[in-house]
């Protein structure tokens, strides 16, 4: 440190009150993590980082710099979620932190970032859909090549955008007709890549592979890096393309981390990297192997969840990941693969959670190994686990699971600082236990932990809770996603987790809960869309998701959910029309869909079979027909009235 005015050091640059305006230190051998203290300097216009040693996340604090034009974070080595806090940035006009190594998906909050004019996430390892980018946007330049886990559709938005440059190569993303093909091709895009693959990406993908896991110190690494064919390099075989169908390198010494590009190997056929000693998670992005159909990763020491982008790998016949570090749940989304004839997990034993129900998808499996996990079977798969002629790990989920499960959500959520909780990891019976209710059998019926100070994640454990019924968590500290678990509590009929922090996406999995009385999801932070699969929510009386950060259109399939009386959608971000479905709900007492200033259009004429107490749809721009206004000066409690013209009149 110096006596020097900071202005005066290297890389800072002050306005005349002295406040720090620009950190400018590209290029300077920066270690260590940013720290979120950055986050304070309330003048900052200009953060300029790149090209440094840089590890760790990026602090969402950042997200408090209103006046940040600029920030430079490529070319580090930044790893973990892009913080959703950066997109509701109103003045950022340039974020480049390509060349790292990111993961998960880019916020929804991007597409609503009105001042953004360049945005670089190339070469990390995103995946998921892209936001909604579109118009009354000002991107000009979007490069997201190189995230082998990105797929879907470009949004529809795009071309109304002033957008220039697009890159998105390497990726799964697709043009979604060929009017938008047309676009890329015009006289507005002076750039884009994005349409094919190729061997080169397919070379690319193996050098990094090669440097990620220690090449140098390989037991055979004949012919790698080398300028000779592909299927020249140890291990490797080709197609007459060129491109990598077979990768062998069990056994080979290879330590470190398997690196995200590896989902750029589009071709692949058959992936063998067991018994080595990698370490580390399993790339979201390897759900782009499409084409794979042997993935052998086991005997070595993986960590993490599992990710569910393997449910999307539809050629999968043989899968096996026993003997690793793998913890959390089994993903349902494996459920998906209905070529699947061998499933290894045995040996991992923080696996831990009920079976999912999808699994009985799985008509070929022949192989199924889940011995020495915490892995359980819950009513209803008996029959098809009976079918599967190599089993190894039945375990009923019971009482002893409950309490493994219980313990599991203490320690998860700071059980010692809950504000009540007498009985917890004692030898009492469960029943005994604060806030916890069971049956005679002694089995979880109901656990009642709302405003006890729980703070973490939610196990994914709770899912063999399989007898539960009522489930409270509600004004408490929750952080993290909903688990995807919850979908098999199949006897749940109160599901409870109001005013908590949790995030990402509601599962679809709870549409499995066909019991399912009330599901309170409000004041938190989640985003996406509604489910599809809650249309199976035959059983649901209140479905109250308000007050979140939810987006989309409102599904029609909503109308199906015959005993909704209580429907609260308000203060998020839907968009669209309010579907005529709706008007179906004949059970329906209140509906509030207020707050979502994207929704627009008259008011569906259906709407008047409805027999409503309460209708509010004000701070939107939904209006009234002509044909409505005698049912809605009906409504008892009324408040969104607005006149349509006479182009609203005709959509009715």
């Amino acid at each position: 440190m110096t006596d020097v005015p900071v202005g005066g050091w290297h890389g800072i640059r002050t306005d005349q009150n002295g406040r720090v305006i620009a950190i400018e230190l590209g290029g300077n051998r920066l270690r260590g993590s940013i720290p979120g203290s950055l986050g304070g300097l309330s003048e900052l216009r200009f953060l300029q980082l790149f090209d440094n040693e840089i590890t760790g996340p990026i602090p969402p604090e950042l997200g408090d710099l209103s006046n940040l034009v600029l920030l430079s974070l490529y070319r580090n080595r930044l790893s973990g979620p892009i913080p959703p806090a950066l997109g509701n940035m109103t003045g950022l006009r340039e974020l480049s932190a390509h060349d790292n190594a990111l993961s998960g998906r880019i916020p929804d909050e991007f597409g609503d970032a009105k001042a953004l004019r360049w945005l670089n996430l190339a070469n990390n390892c995103l995946d998921g859909p892209l936001p909604d980018f579109g118009a009354p946007g000002k991107l000009r330049a979007l490069f997201v090549s190189g995230n082998a886990g990105l797929y879907g559709d470009l949004p529809p938005g795009l071309p109304d955008l002033p957008l220039e440059q697009i890159a998105f190569d390497g990726t799964q993303l697709r043009a979604p007709s060929q009017s938008f093909r047309d676009w890329l091709a015009g006289p507005n895009i002076t750039n884009h890549t994005g349409l094919e693959w190729n061997a080169t990406t397919d070379r690319e993908a193996l050098v990094e592979l090669f440097h990620a896991t220690g090449g140098p110190q390989w037991r055979n690494r004949t012919g790698w890096l080398s300028e000779r064919p592909l299927g020249e390099w140890a291990g490797v075989d080709t197609n007459a393309d060129g491109r990598v169908v077979r990768l062998l390198l069990r056994g080979n010494g290879l330590v470190g981390a398997i690196p995200c590009r590896l989902g750029t190997l589009t071709a692949l056929k058959d992936l063998y990297l067991d018994n080595n000693r990698l370490k580390g998670g399993v790339p979201a992005a390897l759900g782009s192997l499409v084409n794979l159909q042997v993935m052998a990763i086991n005997n070595n020491q993986l960590s993490g969840e599992i990710p569910a982008s393997l449910g999307l790998m539809s050629s999968l016949v043989r899968l096996n990941l026993s003997e690793n570090g793998f913890s959390g749940c089994l993903p349902a989304e494996i459920g998906n693969l209905n070529q699947l004839k061998v499933l290894a997990v045995s040996g991992n034993s923080d696996l831990a959670g009920a079976l999912p129900k999808s699994y009985k998808g799985l008509m070929n499996l022949e192989l199924f190994y889940f011995d020495e996990t915490g892995l359980c079977q819950p009513e209803g798969l008996e029959a098809w686990l009976a079918g599967v002629p190599k089993l190894r790990g039945t375990k009923p989920c019971n009482a002893t699971t409950d309490r493994e499960a219980l313990v599991e959500l203490f320690h998860a959520t700071g059980g010692p600082r809950w504000r009540n909780r007498t009985g917890w990891l004692s030898e009492r019976p469960l029943g005994e236990w604060a806030g916890v209710r069971t049956n005679q059998a002694g089995r979880v019926v109901r656990l009642l932990l709302g405003g006890k100070g729980l703070d973490g994640a939610l196990p994914c454990r709770l899912g063999t809770l399989t007898a539960l019924k009522d489930l409270y968590l509600d004004n408490n500290r929750l952080e993290g996603g909903v688990p995807a678990a919850l979908g098999s509590l199949v006897n749940l009929e109160t599901l409870d987790l109001y005013s908590n922090r949790l995030t990402g996406p509601i599962p679809g999995t709870l549409g499995n809960l066909r019991h399912l009385v009330r599901m309170v999801l409000s004041l938190n932070r989640l985003t996406g869309g509604i489910p599809e699969e809650f249309r199976q929510l035959k059983n649901l009386q209140v479905m109250a998701i308000n007050n979140n950060q939810l987006s989309g259109e409102i599904p029609a399939s909503l109308g199906s959910m015959s005993s909704l009386v209580r429907l609260n959608l308000s203060n998020n971000g839907f968009s669209g029309r309010v579907p005529a479905e709706i008007g179906n709900l004949g059970e329906l007492k209140v509906l509030a869909v207020s707050g979502n200033s994207g929704l627009a259009g008259a008011l569906r004429q259906r709407y008047e079979q409805l027999n409503l107490e309460v209708f509010h749809f004000h701070d939107t721009d939904l209006c009234e027909p002509e044909g409505l206004k005698a049912w809605l000066a009906g409504v008892p409690k009324l408040r969104g009235t607005k006149p349509c013209t006479w182009l609203h009149e005709k959509d009715a």
